[in-house]
């Protein structure tokens, strides 16, 4: 029958543990940042992570925006905006459908000018998608930005109400090894989330804080409004829950789980490492004779000659 590739399968006993946390964890935090890897996209989209984040806005970052061609990185920008952050997630439930619902109600509640949200897929409650490079910096103050624009409802409720701002609280989830640790120092600018290259490093569920001491924003990026004085508030920051890698405990794409492979983002104990060099050679042959290689792999030739 001809050879058949060992399936790839990866489900640690801490992973399991962080995903029930996690589940439970995730109802008590304002805003999700859901991080991916650009070079894997569909691979690194948790199918249930729509399920766990309904009813909170949810910011998806590409890291490792670098390892990509700027046409790679526009090719999938319009995929999303036509398909949807969420193509690859299971479908939602009546349950998750309403949570999603009440929450776009209440954000049109308390917007500042009562502005109907216009921003990606808000059926799955994804905000933006942004490309990053957390390692050298490229694009993440914008992911603060899209925190605040899509936390705002949270202290404005505070304040009509007569409470005080409280920091919002931001849970980062994602595969293994996607860049979710450098990410966070990055945030923090300094190293406070230990980084490897390599899955598996963090192991538990931890709370960062983010402080700042800049204004808030409205939903353009730009200072809020004159509603009170200057109209500008202090930001009170933002605390961050710190995640290990979650994933699937039966990857049913097994071509999704080589990907992953190639990525490192799979111990590597889980796989035949020359199956996974040749699947990635036949992919990336395929890409070029369907024509793509310009998009995809712009110097396989080269490095194939060198």
């Amino acid at each position: 029958s001809g050879y058949q590739r060992p399936k790839v399968n990866w489900y640690p006993g801490h992973i399991a543990k962080a995903e029930r946390q996690l589940s439970e964890t995730l109802k008590s935090v304002d805003v999700v940042i859901e991080v991916r890897d650009a070079r894997a996209p569909k691979a690194t989209a948790h199918p249930s992570v729509g399920k766990w984040t309904a009813g909170r806005p949810r910011v998806v970052v590409m890291t490792r925006m670098d390892t990509v061609t700027a046409a790679s990185r526009e090719s999938w920008r319009r995929a999303y905006e036509e398909l949807g952050a969420d193509r690859w997630e299971e479908k939602l439930g009546g349950d998750e459908k309403n949570r999603n619902a009440q929450m776009r109600k209440e954000r049109t509640k308390y917007n500042d000018d009562g502005e109907q949200d216009s921003r990606t897929n808000l059926d799955g409650g994804i905000e933006e998608v942004l490309f990053v490079d957390a390692k050298r910096g490229q694009g993440t103050h914008s992911i603060s930005r899209a925190v605040y624009r899509a936390g705002r409802h949270v202290n404005e409720r505070r304040r009509r109400r007569g409470l005080n701002d409280r920091s919002l609280r931001v849970g980062i989830i994602g595969f293994p090894n996607v860049g979710k640790s450098a990410l966070i120092n990055r945030l923090l600018g300094r190293k406070r989330a230990r980084t490897a290259n390599t899955p598996g490093v963090t192991r538990s569920l931890q709370w960062i804080r983010v402080a700042t001491d800049k204004t808030s924003t409205g939903a353009s990026g730009s200072s809020s409004g004159n509603s009170r004085g200057s109209g500008q508030r202090p930001k009170k920051g933002f605390e961050l829950l710190d995640s290990p890698g979650i994933i699937p405990s039966d990857m049913l794409d097994q071509t999704d789980a080589l990907l992953l492979a190639a990525c490192n983002s799979i111990g590597v104990g889980a796989y035949d490492n020359q199956a996974v060099a040749a699947y990635l050679c036949d992919r990336i042959q395929n890409l070029v004779l369907m024509g793509k290689e310009s998009i995809a792999a712009p110097q396989w030739r080269d490095r194939c000659l060198e």
